[in-house]
């Protein structure tokens, strides 16, 4: 699957801090994108992608998603409000490609209510979660 856009021109985050390599799926409620775990990772540990990276993707591919349905304005910074029901089955290795699934569960101002699913690239669920993202203007 190809990007739909520079994943630069869709989320405020930069170098060594994005998470994300491509958005390659949108729909009004929904997103995913992917991420190549490189060595140079700033949230990688001993050859892993720690949780806390796992949780960044995840974010990282909300930013993306409102960055490309709303890319004819300024990009919106996003604050992590909550993370419930966080569960890791696995932690992707560097090298590896993962995939992360958003589906907008509500959506109320600027607060976004998402359910998330990551996987490895054989297909097996590497975590889940729902997350609360609050835009700033």
């Amino acid at each position: 699957m190809s990007e739909l856009a520079p994943i630069l021109s869709l989320i405020p985050q930069r170098p060594p801090f994005v998470m994300v390599s491509r958005l390659v799926e949108f729909a009004p409620t929904m997103g995913t994108s992917e991420l190549d775990v490189q060595p140079d990772c700033i949230l990688c540990e001993e050859g892993h992608l720690a949780e806390v990276g796992i949780m960044e993707h995840i974010a990282q591919t909300c930013a993306a998603y409102i960055g490309y349905r709303n890319r004819s304005l300024p990009i919106k910074i996003g604050v992590i409000g909550a993370v419930s029901n966080f569960k890791l089955m696995s932690q992707p290795h560097v090298g590896e490609r993962i995939r992360s699934h958003i589906a907008v569960e509500a959506e109320v101002f600027d607060m976004l209510l998402i359910d998330a699913q990551t996987h490895r690239a054989d297909g097996s669920l590497c975590a889940t979660c729902q997350m609360k993202i609050s835009l700033i203007d």
